[in-house]
């Protein structure tokens, strides 16, 4: 039997769209086809370029709020229909011809682009907008859309009205530039000619006579509001927010989640007698089931209260357990998103992303989170893509999946669902940031989020700030972590929190205090490795010996790593457990001169490399599978690359030597040769 190999919707979608778009033919002649002919054709899967309303398929965009019928579907009347029959003939045929160059492919000054469905679907929306302000204020007797345009009235009247902020006189330009640039490679013939070299609506080159303005209020500027939708949450909301979902997590949900589903099933049961929930009887019931209940702990202790306060029907307080259903459904939904913040703190992930994730057996199983990403791929409906997960994400997915199998429909497997009661219950949750922003008020962390709303997205930058302040080579940890396709795009979100660089060199200095008084330690106890460490270790004890806290005008540990360091502004960490110990004024071979040291050309004999036992293990490991590649190898030039490696890490520590030869002897030669 011959297997059909399944195909996954965004590359039907992408197979759909390039096979049907040469069927238009030269699209420089799409202008001078005949609208019957061109209306017929399918702009969208089952959906023709003449049909009353252009609705864009729902799997072809990602699962928030755009999937909404109302938000993929483009009305061409909206535009304004005037009251002369050919006239408003030769409107929508020009709205719609437009539309179709919106979709069609075009050449950029970065190659070839095309729209994806949603932003197509913006661009469209702005198009109908212009067109409607222009059917009411610069109305043609003809129908048509441009021809009553001017470079005047563009930038006093419609970018005032339509675009008063700076994203979106972007878009309009852009909107210009792709009508514009459809029009001279003729693929629409109602286009803004007053860009096409200077040339005017009727033809010629001679000046216009600007329309009278007299009388008129001039437009006001519109002042942008600042954007606070991208600041990082601060550390104190991260903590408190993670710590409390923590402590639900472990210690409330296992129990919380059955009983919610107990009190739904009596509620649906007495709703099949005609009993409402406000029913004496229904109450009572669901009442008695919240009484049953025996909360305890992660730590087998019985749950009397909360750890922290949330909002009851009667004030705010830490009473648990709850005496009515309400604050159990309540709850229910602040651990939705709980699991939702956990999960996106773990992986930075869009909002998108993270709402197109799927209830499935791989979901959460190989500690991974399964999706698709929309933003930076070619693919219609997106591409698969995965995150790795903390633990406390795993748990979050398994929650979760609990939480939506109670209320979700048969057949369907999304996995962030509408809670509550209603129509809309149980069904894909397209909107994260709400019900985010109810849980925060829930938990009265709304005064930690700073100036602005709790915005899912916000996480995004938390993420990226943490990193950045964190972890070695942050940036490209983030560019693959966010799945960037430039640099450029990752230090955006480095550097979104005007603070970072202040944040930063604070972190450094700590760092680097640390990381000094951890090698200073080590020195003094003559657990140190690298050829700083012998010259260190005997200047330590000489001035410990001098009464060292006189000569360097230290009393502690600290001190004298300020003093050493100048101030944290020195000692570079040149990997993990392998230190820079070069000052002012020293040279090194990295360099060979003096100046900043080069990681990059760090040298196992340098003076002043200084190692901490955080190398010895890497030294060990490092020098073991050496030992089993050069045992591989059978090129003699291979061989000797590889003694020399095992050379240099046998010279590193004694006690790993002495290991590696016991357990290696066949080395001992190399040892011996190069003593």
């Amino acid at each position: 039997m011959t297997r059909t190999r399944s195909i996954d919707p965004a590359e039907r979608a992408l197979e759909w769209r390039n096979k049907t778009l040469p069927t238009l033919g030269n699209f420089s002649e799409l202008a001078a086809k005949p609208w019957g002919e061109l209306r017929e054709h399918e702009i969208f899967e089952g959906c023709r370029l003449g049909d009353e309303e252009l609705v864009v398929p729902e799997n072809w965009v990602p699962p928030t709020a755009v999937s909404r019928l109302s938000k993929r579907t483009v009305c061409p009347s909206d535009a304004g229909v005037p009251a002369d029959p050919s006239a408003a003939e030769r409107r929508d045929e020009a709205i719609r011809r437009a539309l179709l160059a919106l979709w069609l492919p075009r050449m950029t000054d970065t190659g070839v682009r095309k729209y994806k469905p949603g932003p197509w679907i913006d661009s469209a929306n702005l198009l109908l907008r212009l067109a409607e302000w222009q059917f009411t204020n610069l109305p043609t007797e003809d129908g048509s859309v441009f021809g009553g345009f001017t470079i005047t009235n563009i930038l006093q009247e419609v970018l005032p009205a339509l675009a008063p902020r700076k994203k979106g006189r972007d878009a309009m330009r852009a909107l210009f530039r792709i009508l514009v640039d459809a029009g001279i490679r003729g693929r629409i013939s109602d286009w803004p000619r007053l860009y096409a070299d200077g040339e005017f609506a009727d033809g010629h080159d001679g000046p216009t006579i600007e329309r009278n303005r007299h009388g008129r209020t001039a437009p006001a500027p519109v002042e942008k509001t600042e954007q606070r939708s991208w600041q990082p949450f601060s550390d104190s909301f991260v903590t408190e927010f993670i710590r409390r979902s923590l402590w639900v997590q472990n210690s409330l949900a296992d129990q919380l989640i059955p009983l919610w589903a107990e009190l739904r099933q009596i509620a649906a049961s007495e709703a099949a007698q005609g009993r409402s929930s406000a029913h004496p009887s229904v109450i009572a019931l669901r009442r008695s089931a919240i009484e049953r209940v025996r909360w305890i702990d992660a730590k087998n202790q019985p749950i009397t209260q909360l750890p922290f306060e949330v909002d009851h029907r009667d004030g705010r307080s830490n009473q648990w357990p709850p005496r009515s259903a309400r604050d159990i459904n309540r709850m229910v939904s602040t651990l939705q998103a709980m699991n939702f913040g956990m999960i996106d703190f773990c992986t930075g992930a869009r909002a998108s992303e993270l709402a197109a994730a799927e209830d499935n057996e791989n979901q959460g199983s190989d500690d991974r989170l399964h999706s698709v990403t929309f933003k930076l791929v070619d693919q219609i409906g997106g591409k698969k893509r995965d995150w790795p997960l903390h633990p406390a994400a795993v748990r979050a997915i398994e929650l979760q999946q609990k939480i939506c199998r109670v209320v979700r429909p048969a057949g369907q497997s999304h996995l962030w669902v509408i809670l509550g009661d209603g129509e809309k219950l149980g069904k894909r949750l397209l909107n994260l940031t709400e019900p985010f922003v109810q849980a925060v008020d829930h938990l009265g962390l709304s005064g930690l989020t700073g100036r602005d709303r709790a915005h899912v997205h916000r996480w995004r930058h938390t993420v990226a700030r943490l990193v950045a302040l964190s972890v070695v080579g942050a940036p490209q940890v983030l560019l693959d972590l966010f799945g960037h396709r430039d640099l450029e795009m990752t230090l955006r979100y480095m550097l979104s929190d005007p603070r970072i660089i202040e944040d930063a060199m604070k972190v450094a200095k700590e760092t680097s205090f640390v990381m000094a008084e951890e090698a200073l330690a080590e020195t003094i106890e003559g657990e140190a490795g690298g050829p700083a460490a012998m010259p260190l270790q005997a200047g330590l004890a000489a001035a410990g010996m001098r009464r060292g806290e006189e000569v360097f005008e230290t009393a502690t540990l600290r001190e004298t790593a300020e003093v050493l360091t100048f101030n944290g502004r020195y000692w570079l960490m040149v990997r993990p457990g392998v230190i820079c110990t070069k000052g002012l004024g020293q040279a090194g071979p990295c360099t060979r001169e003096r100046g900043a040291p080069d990681p990059g050309a760090c040298r196992t004999t340098c003076e002043h490399r200084l190692e901490t036992t955080r190398a010895k293990q890497g030294c060990e490991e490092t020098l073991r599978a050496l030992i089993i590649e050069r045992e591989r190898a059978d090129n003699d030039m291979v061989v000797a690359n590889l003694d020399g490696q095992i050379l240099a890490n046998l010279e590193r520590w004694d006690d790993v030597r002495s290991r590696v030869l016991n357990d290696h002897p066949e080395i001992q030669s190399i040892w011996e040769a190069g003593r």
